[in-house]
C-alpha cells in the first residue's frame, strides 16, 4: 500500500526572511462512510453489515467516554488513543 503525498515548501510566519522548508502533504483519494466500511468488512466476515455498523458505532459511542474517564484507548495496530492538554503558562 502506498500514500500519496506531494511536497510543500512553507516559510516560518514569525520569520518571514528564513528559507523556506519542504514538508510531505499527505493526499487523500477519497472517502468512505461506515456503511461503505461495513459493507467491505462483511465480504470477508460471517456477520452481516447491519451488525458491523452496530459495532462501529457503538466503538465510536464508547471510546469518548473511555478517554474523559482518564483511559488510554489501545486499537492494536491502528494505534492508542489518549487525551492531552497544550497550554501557554501564564503569571
Amino acid at each position: 500500500m502506498t500514500v500519496k503525498y506531494n511536497i510543500v515548501a512553507r516559510g516560518n510566519p514569525a520569520n518571514r526572511d528564513a528559507p523556506k522548508k519542504y514538508y510531505p502533504s499527505i493526499v487523500s483519494t477519497g472517502r468512505i462512510t461506515t456503511r461503505q466500511l461495513a459493507r467491505r468488512m462483511a465480504e470477508g466476515s460471517t456477520l452481516s453489515s447491519t451488525d458491523i455498523v452496530a459495532v462501529i458505532e457503538s466503538l465510536l459511542s464508547v471510546i469518548p467516554y473511555e478517554l474523559a474517564n482518564g483511559n488510554i484507548v489501545e486499537l492494536g495496530d491502528f494505534g492508542s488513543f489518549w487525551l492531552r492538554a497544550g497550554a501557554e503558562g501564564y503569571n
